[in-house]
């Protein structure tokens, strides 16, 4: 009997040793990197440890791949569609947004989807009268700002026109009043989802108090909308195809989430390097005097500024609005991310880093670090071919490619060009010592510049 209980005791200390011990290790460093608001480039310490951009990756009871490869992502994003889904790995999400159509799989998430792809088409997202209202009151801001010679942070004034403009489009009408309420209550419950997606399986044993204060909130934001008449042609169209009010409130809040966090994230990091370019920033401003002048900006007018979109498009390739994402095979799967093939069992998440991916020297030169819009001016075919090679990715590729990518591009767009029309200049301003050039994140799925985006005006 005492050789029996030692025995136990020592397979249950060896258990201990080779899976938890390593997972406690694991969620101490990435704490470390949340603490110290660099958490997108912990990826990168473990590919130098493996030397390779495809390497294991297990979570709390279960295995699992983590990769930057460009063939990998290609056959969980394309190649192997069919038999790859989302729903295991994004349920910590439930809580707080629902099942809707960015966490389920299948005809749960086809459908919905197929009904919502022709609210995004070119002529509905181009149309700039909603976004030319909405950022009336950002202007009073800024020059009021300008006006009395004090900095101004506009990453929570981006923040507050993204989720205006979101809900007008989901839900008939602007946030308002509500907005502040509903983003300070969805930036809690997404602490809470952050925590609870590093327990892996055992994610839902999580649900502090916090974080059911923060769900009942966030619902009740979007039923507060379900239940008035001005609800928009999004809910309607959910509605009226038969989706129940449960269904719809979840892919409210999907949308929600991706499209307002998405978008502001991406206004901020623009403005965040334009800052620290003051050569870069000249040539847009003298870009948009060119094309637009004084005059609203239309459609087309966009298409013409080429440079404008180098600088764009280098944003998103440094920061991607969704940095990592996750797939897992409904069925047995073979990814090649080198000249051995890896095979992936059934449920067995694999997580696409597309933020290592858009700064991998072998990929995009010694400078993939730096900001340098130059490059995609070198050669016209460049944005076309480093996406044909699975290379830049920042609204992923394949059948859940992003549905509001064209959206965003025109708001980020629209909203820069007539900040340059209203005030002289932005010059930066250092408010911590945090703020300096070293980047810094939010500690959020779409994280955007940690410190913030503080700004003087000139005249």
């Amino acid at each position: 009997m005492p050789l029996l209980l030692t025995t136990l005791a020592v397979a249950l200390l060896t258990v201990f040793c080779c899976t938890i011990v390593p997972h406690l290790r694991r969620l101490h460093t990435i704490l470390h990197f949340i603490k110290t608001k660099q958490l997108p480039l912990y990826p990168g310490t473990l590919y130098a440890e493996h030397n390779s951009f495809t390497i294991p990756f297990p979570i709390p009871g279960k295995a699992g791949l983590l990769t930057a490869e460009p063939e990998c992502i290609k056959t969980m994003m394309s190649s192997e569609f069919k038999n790859v889904g989302v729903s295991l790995g994004r349920a910590p999400y439930t809580p707080l947004l629902g099942a809707g159509l960015f966490i389920q799989d299948g005809a749960r998430w086809s459908h919905p989807r197929s009904l919502l792809r022709p609210l995004f088409t070119r002529s509905a997202v181009s149309s700039f009268a909603l976004l030319e209202s909405l950022l009336q009151p950002l202007f009073a801001h800024v020059l009021a700002a300008q006006k009395s010679g004090e900095a101004i942070d506009l990453e929570p004034l981006f923040q507050t026109l993204t989720l205006d403009l979101t809900t007008a489009f989901l839900l008939g009408e602007p946030a308002g009043e509500k907005g502040k309420e509903f983003a300070d209550a969805l930036e809690e419950g997404m602490k809470h989802v952050n925590f609870s997606l590093q327990l892996g399986r055992f994610w839902w044993v999580w649900r502090p108090r916090g974080f059911t204060a923060a769900i009942r909130q966030v619902e009740g934001f979007v039923e507060h909308y379900l239940r008035r008449n001005s609800s928009g042609a999004f809910v309607k169209t959910l509605l009226d195809a038969g989706e129940s009010e449960q269904q719809v409130r979840a892919h409210v809040l999907n949308t929600l989430f991706a499209g307002r966090d998405s978008t502001a994230a991406t206004l901020s990091w623009v403005v965040w390097n334009l800052v620290r370019r003051r050569d870069i920033a000249a040539r847009v401003r003298a870009e948009i005097a060119d094309v637009v002048g004084d005059a609203l900006p239309t459609v087309q007018a966009l298409a013409e500024m080429k440079f404008f979109r180098a600088v764009l498009n280098e944003t998103l390739r440094l920061h991607p609005p969704v940095p990592l994402t996750n797939r897992e095979p409904l069925g047995p799967t073979v990814i090649l991310p080198g000249k051995a093939p890896i095979r992936l069992k059934q449920g067995e998440p694999v997580y696409l880093d597309f933020f290592t991916l858009h700064r991998r020297q072998d990929l995009w030169g010694d400078d993939a670090a730096a900001f340098r819009p130059e490059r995609w001016g070198e050669n016209e075919q460049f944005e076309r071919e480093m996406t044909a090679r699975w290379c830049f990715l920042p609204f992923g590729l394949g059948g859940r490619s992003c549905l509001g990518q064209q959206l965003a591009i025109n708001t980020v767009m629209y909203t820069i060009v007539r900040l340059s029309q209203k005030v002289g200049g932005l010059e930066r301003v250092v408010k911590t010592q945090e703020d300096g050039d070293q980047v810094r994140f939010t500690n959020s799925p779409v994280p955007a510049p940690g410190e913030g985006v503080w700004v003087a005006l000139k005249e």
